[in-house]
């Protein structure tokens, strides 16, 4: 099994091709397979049935990880000894099923390549120690959308080896880089390539539309549907509509009161946590403690130097302005009851 590639002179460009003839990238596989955090199978079906005008820009995430992938990959290969490519615009298309593509972030040799993954607030569970190998027999290393992504690549293109270049945060200046190595594995690369190619025939080719990956990617997509118009119309509701209504009214009633009650248990834990740092237990933990002196002492400069990013970290909870105000935290623990 071989793959071809192909170049482009833009982004815009090259997304366009990816779109073309119901392709399906290695992105798309873990939305499709329902473990990604970008989005989930009706954003796959809406690339291809329903795209949303090209703004010209990638999201800030991803083109931060962008940008630092040269770096990364320079040190991945100081690391490990191996002459990597970098390959940013470039499709590799396989040359017996032409639509299934991957774009990967560098290739190595004739036998191997590199994902390269920016994480900055990793859940650390999800990734094994540096070093960890798999080969179809274990739980994958790390977090399993990666994983998917990084089957896919070795799908496409034959290739014996992929190597997973995690960068992770440390605590530290530089973060740290985790690799792990995926080694092809036949029957399981098979079973995958048969559920998308299932998925591709039902929803892409014959244009089955699946459920919305949320509520609010539902109410996005009506908002462009009917724009806002001048001249207003009020419409009657009809049966349907009018159960429509009574539920969204005792869901917002339900929502008012679950916030108070919120408000409630949470101070009852506090009080129970006191002056110690936290609780634990098996549906997740709570820290309680001061924020931590490094972050405080830099909120004056980060607020006079960089005021839109002071705004976006506050809004994410990750810093807050009250020096010495204790701040709670809450992380849910998987299966915890």
């Amino acid at each position: 099994m071989t793959a071809h590639i192909e170049r482009y002179d833009s982004r815009e460009a090259w997304l366009a091709a990816r779109a073309t003839g119901y392709r399906i990238g290695s992105s798309s596989v873990p939305r499709i397979k329902g473990c990604s955090p970008y989005g989930g199978p009706y954003s796959v079906w809406q690339e291809h049935h329903a795209p949303v005008p090209y703004d010209g820009d990638p999201p800030p995430w991803l083109a931060d990880g962008l940008a630092d992938e040269p770096d990364a990959l320079a040190l991945y290969m100081r690391r490990t000894g191996v002459d990597a490519v970098h390959t940013p615009e470039m499709i590799l298309v396989n040359d017996t099923v032409p639509w299934a593509v991957c774009s990967p972030d560098a290739l190595v040799g004739t036998a191997g390549g590199a994902e390269i993954k920016h994480f900055e607030f990793p859940a650390w569970d999800d990734w094994a120690p540096s070093g960890t190998a798999w080969d179809g027999e274990d739980a994958f290393p790390c977090r399993r959308d990666v994983a998917l992504q990084t089957l896919w690549h070795l799908r496409v293109t034959g290739r014996l080896w992929w190597d997973v270049v995690a960068c992770l945060p440390s605590g530290r200046r530089y973060p740290q880089m985790r690799i792990y190595r995926f080694w092809r594995h036949a029957p399981t690369l098979a079973r995958l390539h048969d559920e998308i190619a299932e998925w591709r025939e039902v929803h892409l080719v014959r244009g089955e539309r699946p459920p919305y990956d949320s509520g609010e990617q539902h109410y996005d997509e009506v908002q462009r549907r009917f724009p806002r118009r001048t001249r207003k119309d009020v419409i009657t509701a009809d049966a349907e509509a009018e159960a429509l209504l009574v539920e969204y009214r005792d869901l917002r009633a339900r929502i008012a009161v679950d916030e108070d009650r919120l408000g409630h248990v949470k101070a009852a834990l506090v009080a129970q946590i006191g002056d110690g740092h936290g609780l634990h237990g098996k549906a997740g933990k709570m820290s309680w403690g001061e924020p931590s002196s490094r972050r405080s002492i830099s909120l004056e400069k980060i607020e006079k130097t960089a005021p839109d990013l002071h705004e976006q970290l506050q809004a994410r909870g990750l810093i807050n302005i009250s020096e010495g105000v204790r701040v709670c935290r809450f992380t849910p623990r998987k299966g915890g009851t």
